[in-house]
């Protein structure tokens, strides 16, 4: 029998504190390259080896992962969601149950990416993904939150409302597994090595 695993890697630090972060290029903070080498350490030296590397193309997880010992082409598929107008607005200042509308497809902010788009964009990239390194038997994807809520709701079949309940922080990490014939496997959860300076939101 076959067993994968696949390790979704949210970017860490940025300097974002309380604001509403999705296509905005923010780098990683000092503290935030310290949580990913961590993070990417702690990785390497628990479960399969990892054969499979990709990132998103804006800068806090892509300078990452370009110093990774894996060939990774950093692509604008796997980005946050476009915020349009509300991009670095502070969270306090948005329309009260804004998130828990976006993620339902009730809401779609001024200039910005709907949730419809948001979600066939990184369904389209997540299939191409797993077509193309179909051998991999560990692959990791440095990306965002919204990124990662999609996928986990997809494939452990979670609402939106559901997905929102997991927070996977900025630095941390979620893997599961999967196997033919049988249902994934979630096995780890976790926060940053390092906790954040800034929470922020999304990104």
């Amino acid at each position: 029998m076959s067993i994968r695993t696949i390790t979704l890697l949210r970017h860490g630090d940025i300097d974002a504190a309380g604001r509403l972060v999705g296509h905005t290029d923010h780098p990683l903070t000092g503290p935030g390259w310290q949580q990913m080498r961590a993070a990417w350490q702690a990785l390497s030296a628990s479960g399969p080896a990892i054969d499979a590397v990709a990132s998103s193309d804006l800068v806090r997880c892509a300078a990452f992962a370009r110093t990774l010992p894996h060939a990774v082409e950093p692509a604008a598929c796997w980005r946050e969601a476009g915020f349009g107008h509300w991009e670095n607005s502070l969270t306090t200042e948005l329309p009260p149950g804004w998130a828990d509308d976006y993620a339902a497809g009730r809401l779609t902010p001024p200039g910005g990416e709907s949730m419809a788009a948001f979600a066939s964009r990184v369904r389209e990239a997540w299939q191409h993904w797993q077509s193309r390194t179909a051998g991999a038997t560990h692959r990791v994807l440095v990306t965002h939150g919204g990124v990662i809520r999609l996928l986990l709701a997809d494939t452990f079949g979670w609402s939106p409302a559901q997905a929102r309940q997991i927070a996977v922080l900025r630095g941390g990490w979620v893997r599961w597994s999967e196997a033919d014939g049988w249902p994934p496997c979630l096995l780890e959860l976790r926060g940053p090595i390092l906790l954040p300076a800034n929470p922020g939101t999304t990104g």
